[in-house]
């Protein structure tokens, strides 16, 4: 398994604890009980975009870990609270779980005070995260962020930025990017990373706020830019690119974490089952191929571990929708 990425500055004064211990056998845990059927992975967004090509790679090396398959059903919508809703609802019998992530599960349910939380689902199991890279259009008269910057005050509203969907990630960092920078763009919301990769690559907008796997291979091809990334560090796969701490801006920090949940009131029993599977799959060979080819790393955390990293996030992201709601 890759070593684990520093990316734990983003949370200010959160304390996250130490690696995941080592998993027991799978195979004899699972034949007891658990599972009984297929379990089925709900993919909240799009097909073609990262968090699908992350729920495919998982469900690809399952069946080196349980008996039974896993699949992964996509309920795109509403930046994620779709797909959400409908796991938080679901029997807490294990078999139904989310691929979940900030869009759905920290930023639009608290933004738009829908009929779920936190504490809606227990968290099984985190598998990596991505920085959010900033992107734009080759033919725009800057290639740096500083001319972005100085070009988006010279010409206010006149670029346009996608993103996945409506206080989902990245709009959140894009318009706390403009309150922090002084700038206005404006918002084109697609439904999913996916459409709002290729409404960029069609020239529908200017500015794109994505990830790293749906977006390197365009990068490569020279037919987006790389202005920033938003971490503490430079990513692997973008060298030359600074970023947002480099640049003056510690402040703009965002991560969009995949991790898997389940429904609140799963059996503990349960839950400690799916933890063993999600860690096997974690480390599996195949698995962190995948990972890796699609521009990313795995960073494995137990359901324990993610969930104080979540809560922490869930807090600052918070506060950023009640600063952006003050306008």
């Amino acid at each position: 398994m890759k070593h684990r990425i520093n990316r734990r500055a983003f949370i200010q004064g959160s304390t996250i604890g130490a690696a995941a211990l080592a998993m027991p056998t799978i195979r004899t845990a699972a034949a007891q009980s658990f599972p009984s059927r297929r379990i089925e992975l709900i993919s909240p967004f799009a097909a073609g975009g990262a968090h699908d090509a992350h729920a495919r790679a998982i469900v690809s090396v399952a069946s080196d870990v349980i008996d039974h398959p896993m699949i992964v059903v996509l309920k795109p919508g509403s930046s994620g609270a779709i797909a959400a809703q409908y796991v938080a609802n679901a029997k807490p019998d294990g078999h139904t779980l989310l691929l979940g992530g900030p869009d759905c599960n920290s930023a639009v349910n608290q933004a738009q005070n829908l009929p779920y939380d936190k504490d809606s689902f227990v968290p099984i199991a985190m598998i990596n995260y991505s920085p959010t890279p900033l992107w734009s259009q080759p033919s725009l008269p800057f290639d740096d962020f500083e001319g972005f910057v100085e070009y988006a005050k010279a010409n206010p509203g006149k670029l346009k930025y996608a993103s996945s969907g409506v206080w989902g990630l990245p709009h959140i960092p894009a318009e706390y990017m403009q309150k922090v920078l002084g700038i206005k763009l404006t918002h084109v919301p697609y439904n999913g990373g996916g459409p709002s990769v290729q409404g960029f690559l069609n020239g529908e907008v200017d500015i794109l706020l994505t990830q790293i796997t749906q977006s390197l291979p365009h990068m490569q091809q020279g037919k987006m830019v790389s202005l920033a990334i938003m971490d503490t560090k430079r990513h692997q796969k973008l060298p030359d690119t600074p970023t947002t701490v480099e640049l003056g801006h510690p402040e703009l920090q965002f991560y969009q974490w995949r991790g898997v949940l389940a429904p609140k009131d799963t059996p503990a029993e349960v839950v400690e089952q799916l933890e063993n599977i999600f860690a096997e799959i974690a480390k599996n060979e195949s698995f962190v191929r995948i990972i890796d080819r699609l521009g990313e790393n795995v960073d494995f955390m137990r359901g324990e571990e993610f969930d104080e990293y979540w809560s922490a996030e869930y807090a600052k992201i918070g506060e950023i929708i009640k600063e952006l709601k003050k306008g």
